[in-house]
């Protein structure tokens, strides 16, 4: 297992961070007065990058990494609190502290006089190893613990810690699969208790005690268990989960209250509290930022007064430091509220939402996530739920469109046509044209606007990718293939994979084209005879992918939805010495947006849907699509990703796991996908009705057991007062 580096997925990972918002002084509620606000400070001017804020001896300090001539030291940092400036005061044994330079992951932690110096490094091409070193004024001592070279007996590898804390008596150590707990005296082993099913990002120390940080998804903050430092059991656990992604952040102090910042706020517990208790709205602070991510947060009580809390964020352009202090006199709301309804959490709309803000500072931008999960009957019943108070005139001002039935909303008339937005984008080239096209109504009016797509690749081993272009092409390919062409597919499985590409082709003016859909099932036929397929999945099979490429088949469709998320398929083609091609010409729409007609803030709600098409929220790469600003899109492609890698293992054609090197996009890959992004014309369509039709009557056609007309008839049964309708 080899080092994540960089950026690559930054959105996966834990970050930490800090938001501003409501009122927090009950007798400044009458005149709507008093939050915090936001403001940033100066970093020191030193050159290296900062790893880390928190606070000691009642300051604030941050760390920092120096790389010098292949080796990295460590600098600290503190902030006098008064003039808000750092100097910097390094403890003499850290001065002595030389780490390898592919020393990333640091952890520096002080109790009482010491300091506790964590980082993993590459001890041989597949393992990390964690060192722990000891220092203070005198000097330095490495003072590892027994164990930490050895490696897991399950799964092969060495198991580094993620995370320390020292807590008064204890060190304790989080690893992916075990949490363990040492003397601080001694750095004896006293604990070891695995992880079973529980998932946990990172660790903080509180006196007697410490909290382990619940991992939720995409990188998200599920809640806080706490501990006694006697034990590595959780005695308590409070939740402090949000629907939206986004940094997340977390801070404690030795009295035992706790700090946790996410896209939703800034919340705090006191000890003995149950819950925690809201302090900030989310909707003020960069938190919402999907491109920048939080190395930490930490509070400051050293002038007396109220609790002043502090940010570290980075992004790819730099590192901030933002202060958030309660300002009395700061209005508690700004003047006007632009809602913003998505039926999940969108990265790109984060984002749009956070930015706009900023720019407009009289304007809250608040966007309500109606789903936390994908959950067909919870989003069933939100679509409903939406439906009803847009038919009634209500609703938010914009909608995201993604997971709606956008076509359906469209033609009810509750859409805004946004034409006076597009056609000047348009006039000026700003867009690509054929996917801006791809979502006008036939006549002419603009009511959804494109924002992301995503690309569906055709990956094959063999040289002749061009040869495989569309379903047609597809299925002569297979037809020519000895051995598996697809992998395992289950019939239903099939027809979700290629319905979105035909799908198009067989609706057509309200009827079902019966020739068009006979011609493509029994393409499909022949690409389900040269693939394995089954009826229903054995226990822990799944349908096939990009992973079993280079062991099990001949070829995979899949889906890239940006630069960043092309880097692990364009890895499996340079694993398999294969190639690849755009399918169908087609792309996926990822996110798409519109604004009510009910709407009674028309202009401000065209501004915001013109700033998400502009390149200060296009120019971002958030693993949700390709943008359709065409600046943005040849943006990317030239952007420097040299720190953007990772490594994983996968099986090989003889069933052994390989190393696969996920590189940055070479430039030759970019240009083409960018060329391919500029070439697309034919949107994919996603019929929830039809498509249940067809998986119902076509997988007993694929295996075998029902004939090419009877699976006719039961489609155009199942579907023909759908479409009448």
């Amino acid at each position: 297992m080899k080092r994540k580096c960089g950026k690559f997925a930054v959105f996966f990972l834990l970050a930490l961070s800090l938001l501003a918002g409501c009122g927090k002084k009950e007798e400044n509620a009458a005149n709507e007065k008093g939050r915090y606000e936001e403001t940033e400070i100066a970093l020191p001017d030193a050159e290296g990058e900062f790893v880390q804020i928190c606070r000691e001896d009642e300051k604030v300090v941050l760390y920092q990494r120096q790389e010098n001539a292949g080796s990295v030291s460590l600098k600290r940092f503190v902030m006098d609190p008064q003039t808000k400036t750092f100097a910097e005061d390094t403890p003499a044994g850290m001065t002595q502290l030389t780490l390898p330079a592919d020393a990333y992951t640091l952890k520096i932690r002080k109790a009482d006089t010491v300091y506790y110096v964590y980082y993993d490094a590459q001890i041989d091409d597949e393992n990390l190893q964690g060192f722990l070193y000891t220092c203070d004024d005198t000097g330095a001592t490495e003072v590892t613990p027994e164990g930490w070279a050895e490696k897991d007996p399950q799964y092969g590898f060495v198991d580094s810690p993620q995370d320390i804390a020292v807590t008064d008596h204890a060190v304790i150590a989080l690893f992916y699969t075990k949490i363990e707990r040492y003397d601080r005296q001694t750095l004896a082993l006293t604990e070891s208790r695995p992880l079973e099913g529980e998932r946990y990002e990172a660790l903080i120390g509180m006196g007697d005690r410490y909290a382990l940080i619940i991992d939720g998804d995409s990188g998200t903050m599920q809640g806080i268990g706490i501990c006694q430092e006697d034990s590595t059991k959780v005695t308590s656990q409070v939740d402090i989960s949000s629907k939206k992604s986004g940094s997340c952040a977390a801070d404690a102090d030795d009295a035992g209250n706790l700090i946790v910042a996410n896209a939703d706020g800034l919340h705090r517990k006191a000890k003995d509290a149950q819950q925690f208790e809201d302090l900030l709205d989310g909707s003020y602070m960069s938190f919402g930022l999907s491109d920048s991510w939080c190395r930490g947060m930490t509070s400051d009580m050293s002038d007396g007064t109220d609790e002043v809390y502090y940010a570290l964020f980075q992004n790819d352009q730099g590192q901030k430091l933002y202060q958030y202090a309660y300002n009395p006199e700061l209005a508690l709301k700004p003047e006007k509220e632009l809602t913003v309804y998505t039926l999940y959490d969108q990265a790109t709309i984060n984002q749009a939402a956070t930015l706009f803000q900023k720019k407009r500072p009289d304007t809250m931008v608040s966007v309500h996530v109606a789903c936390a999960d994908i959950d067909d009957k919870e989003a069933e019943t939100e679509r409903n739920r939406l439906m009803t108070s847009l038919a009634a005139g209500d609703g938010e001002d914009v909608l995201v469109l993604s997971g709606l039935d956008d076509n359906a909303l469209a033609k009810k008339g509750v859409l805004m046509d946004l034409s006076d937005i597009v056609t000047p984008m348009e006039e000026n080239g700003e867009l690509l044209q054929a996917i801006v096209d791809g979502e006008k109504s036939t006549d002419g009016k603009q009511q959804i606007l494109p924002v992301r797509f995503a690309l569906p690749l055709l990956l094959s081993k063999e040289k002749r990718a061009s040869e495989m272009a569309d379903i047609a092409a597809l299925a002569k390919a297979a037809g020519q293939t000895d051995g598996s062409f697809l992998g395992t597919f289950t019939g239903e499985d099939l027809v979700d994979t290629f319905a979105p590409y035909f799908m198009p082709d067989i609706i057509k003016d309200k009827q079902l084209d019966t020739e068009k859909l006979r011609t493509i099932l029994q393409e499909l036929q022949t690409i389900a005879t040269h693939s394995d397929m089954v009826e229903k999945y054995k226990k822990g099979e799944r349908a096939s992918n990009e992973w079993d490429l280079p062991s099990t088949m001949q070829a995979v469709l899949c889906q890239i939805s940006g630069f960043n998320d092309a880097m692990f398929d364009l890895a499996i083609i340079n694993l398999v010495k294969g190639d690849y091609t755009s399918f169908e010409n087609a792309y996926i729409p990822t996110v798409e947006i519109g604004v009510n007609a009910g709407t009674k803030q028309a202009d401000l709600a065209k501004e915001f849907a013109a700033f998400v098409l502009s390149r200060e929220v296009q120019d971002g790469d958030f693993y949700d699509g390709f943008p359709v600003n065409k600046e943005s899109l040849h943006m990317q492609v030239g952007l420097d990703r040299s720190d953007y890698a990772a490594y994983t293992t996968i099986e090989g054609a003889d069933g052994q796991e390989i190393g696969l090197d996920i590189e940055p996009i070479k430039a030759a890959d970019g240009d083409r996908l960018e060329a391919i992004c500029e070439s697309l014309s034919k949107k994919t369509m996603q019929d929830a009705k039809v498509l249940e039709e067809l998986k119902k009557a076509v997988p007993d056609y694929l295996l075998g057991r029902q004939s090419l007309d009877d699976t006719i008839s039961k489609i155009e049964d199942g579907v023909k007062i759908y479409l009448a309708e």
